[in-house]
């Protein structure tokens, strides 16, 4: 476990109450979390600590308020921050694993997976089948940990192995098809690596992470610090979890995005392509129409769909001062009611221009 506390607030500048909310993401960089530390160190009154336990991430936001009011809506208004930021990486804000989130993703859409493992050994697959109801999902997961077993039971080709070594890409590509036909699986995750000690000529931490649906292949080359203690299990846990991700981004629509880093392959063009990644607002896109819609967003200031009830007075309490002379604008509805008569078609109109509020400069 390794945790690393960012901005602490010194005791003068904690209010009276505190708001706190959390955020769970995957397979975050170390430039994402200095990059997301740095745009809130520029925060009054907050705290972020981010612990990674083998790329699992748990971000903690704490706002600290004269009220909880005002704790409450200043953790709103950061929490667009860390949201933008994080984007897709994040995958859940509730209290629960990403094997919890790809199992229930995977009986959302009714799809199914199967694995083909060698140095996480059987982890991803115990991983998945400790998520209550699994076997609506995962069909099958084979620990293929030896060379033999890999060509027997797998049909990775034996040239593939004698020519690019069990830990490539290659090799990672042929167990994830192959097991997916196995299997007869939506899905098939093939995984090889060096867990232990360097193998093959190829350093310890290096893992090859493959997903493939039958049209596609995705597939990310894995370099995990091994500068840690327990390397060997750090190896296995990250290559677990990196996979989990892989597929939930997948499952999400945003496949391109599980192999930034890596290589994405297409099976039918036969053809390699960059590997892209996504703009951090695209974790709340959906979120940002019925925002809008809501009148919930105003100047990029944007609400995830939770939040979306909040009214607008309470979201510009967070986010906008509005000068003390200013006067609300009278909008212009151009109809009357007159007893019980019903309402007929009608236009709105503004008598006047509405006036956009300046973001506070702190």
């Amino acid at each position: 476990m390794m945790e690393n506390n960012m901005n602490p607030i010194p005791q003068t500048a904690e209010g009276k109450a505190k708001s706190v909310r959390i955020f769970y993401a995957a397979d975050v960089t170390d430039a994402l979390v200095d990059e997301l530390k740095a745009d809130i160190a520029s925060e009054k009154g907050i705290a972020l600590s981010v612990k990674n336990k083998d790329g699992e991430f748990k971000f903690v936001l704490t706002a600290y308020g004269e009220s909880e009011e005002e704790a409450r809506l200043k953790a709103l208004a950061v929490s667009v921050k860390v949201r933008s930021a994080l984007g897709d990486a994040i995958y859940t804000e509730e209290e629960k694993g990403i094997e919890q989130v790809v199992v229930d993703l995977l009986k959302e859409q009714g799809k199914t997976v199967a694995t083909a493992e060698s140095c996480t050994a059987g982890l991803l697959s115990k991983r998945l089948t400790d998520v209550k109801g699994s076997s609506d999902v995962f069909s099958m997961g084979i620990a293929a940990y030896s060379a033999d077993i890999k060509s027997k039971v797998l049909g990775v080709p034996k040239e593939i192995i004698d020519e690019k070594g069990t830990v490539s890409r290659e090799v990672a590509e042929s167990m994830a098809t192959n097991v997916r036909r196995i299997s007869d699986c939506t899905y098939g995750i093939g995984i090889t690596g060096v867990a232990g000690e360097s193998y093959e000529d190829k350093p310890s931490g290096l893992v090859y992470v493959s997903l493939c649906d039958g049209d596609n292949m995705w597939t990310k080359e894995l370099n995990v610090d091994v500068d840690v203690e327990d390397a060997r299990t750090a190896v296995r846990n990250t290559s677990a979890t990196v996979a989990l991700d892989m597929l939930r981004r997948t499952l999400l629509g945003i496949g391109e995005a599980v192999a930034v880093g890596g290589i994405i392959f297409d099976n039918d063009s036969k053809q390699e392509k960059p590997a892209t990644t996504h703009s951090g607002l695209s974790f709340v896109e959906s979120a940002v129409k019925s925002a809008d819609e809501a009148g919930l967003v105003d100047d990029g200031i944007i609400l995830p769909a939770d939040e979306i009830h909040l009214s607008y007075e309470q979201v510009d309490a967070a986010m906008f001062i509005r000068p003390e002379t200013e006067e609300p604008e009278q909008l212009d509805f151009n109809f009357e009611l007159d007893g019980d008569e019903e309402v007929q078609d009608f236009e709105i109109s503004a008598t006047a221009p509405i006036i956009v509020e300046e973001a506070v400069a702190e």
